[in-house]
């Protein structure tokens, strides 16, 4: 799963990606030769930081959560 700037919010330039366990061990050997405009930049990465321990704080991955999945 891929994001772009959703994770500040759109403050700053920020996108990430997210892969399966598997998928990461294999880029443990592997190289993956890719660059992207704001890769590493620090003040995106202390914003994005921020934003996801304001979402982890306010339990918003819960309020998501009980919005998506219909009750059994």
């Amino acid at each position: 799963m891929s994001s772009a700037k959703g994770v500040t919010c759109g403050y700053v330039p920020l996108g990430g990606v997210a892969v399966s366990k598997p998928i990461a061990e294999y880029f443990d050997d592997h190289l993956l030769s890719c660059g992207l405009t704001y890769s590493g930049h620090p003040l995106a990465c202390v914003a994005g930081i921020a934003c996801v321990n304001y979402y982890r704080e306010q339990n918003i991955l819960d309020n998501v959560n009980a919005r998506l999945v219909p009750p059994r």
